[in-house]
């Protein structure tokens, strides 16, 4: 029996495979009240992320609503970069995940995957300035410039009857190279999963972002309207986000 998405236009079998190799080079981004985004140390997130620690992080999947998965950072280091008056950070992100969803919930994920182009499961991260949540991914005025390279692990496949399959790499991997002046003090790493699948986010008068129960609500911190450097945290559940003050 053909699988579910050879009934589907062509095209939208070639986006999944290439979906999931792009876990989070895209955020939903709408811009947030100035009294949100001036208030970093305030935000609902924890600040326990350091190097050679494996941190459990919560992200969302289509039908199976909240997941708990890991996260790791190692190789941390921080010196002189070429560049004179600068220097350079770098270190590792390794997120692992897996889902053990019923048949069922596979057709249904696969199903929605096809409608909406997304079936959750994603991660991100994040570098803002301490003192205003200001994402420095994008081009700004702390003279910060943010590198990164992604990887991924060979794909597990989910099955179910009549051919309906998912897939997903197990293991997401990052490098990350953060330039910076000498005199900047302010620089903030995060990591986290993201608070709501995107078939489900609604958007309200204020430019949130409110998802469907059993999911929580989603707030943006610093970039341009649309940049993909935008991230997230939740504003009930600190265990989506992690971050760590870079004090050398």
């Amino acid at each position: 029996m053909k699988s579910l998405f050879a009934k589907r236009n062509s095209r939208i079998v070639a986006v999944l495979l290439t979906v999931a190799m792009l876990l989070v080079s895209f955020a939903w981004a709408m811009p947030v009240s100035a009294e949100d985004q001036a208030d970093m140390q305030k935000a609902n997130v924890k600040w326990d992320l350091k190097n050679n620690k494996t941190l459990k992080v919560k992200t969302t999947w289509s039908v199976l609503g909240t997941k708990t998965h890991t996260v790791r950072m190692t190789k941390f280091k921080v010196k002189k970069a070429k560049q004179p008056g600068y220097k350079q950070c770098t270190f590792t992100l390794t997120f692992k995940k897996d889902i053990k969803p019923k048949k069922n919930q596979i057709i249904e994920m696969a199903d929605l995957y096809s409608e909406a182009g997304e079936f959750g499961g994603r991660f991100y991260f994040a570098v803002a300035d301490y003192k205003t949540g200001e994402s420095l991914e994008v081009p700004n005025d702390k003279g910060v410039t943010v590198k990164s390279k992604w990887s991924y692990s060979k794909y597990t496949k989910k099955k179910a009857k009549g051919g309906v399959w998912i897939k997903f790499p197990k293991v997401t991997t990052v490098k990350v190279t953060i330039t910076y002046p000498n005199t900047y003090k302010d620089l903030a790493i995060g990591v986290g999963g993201y608070t709501c699948a995107a078939e489900y986010v609604e958007v309200d008068d204020e430019g949130t972002y409110e998802a469907d129960a059993p999911y929580t609500r989603m707030f943006f911190l610093g970039g341009d309207l649309f940049s993909d450097a935008d991230y997230l945290y939740s504003k009930t559940d600190k265990s989506f986000a992690h971050f760590m003050r870079v004090t050398k």
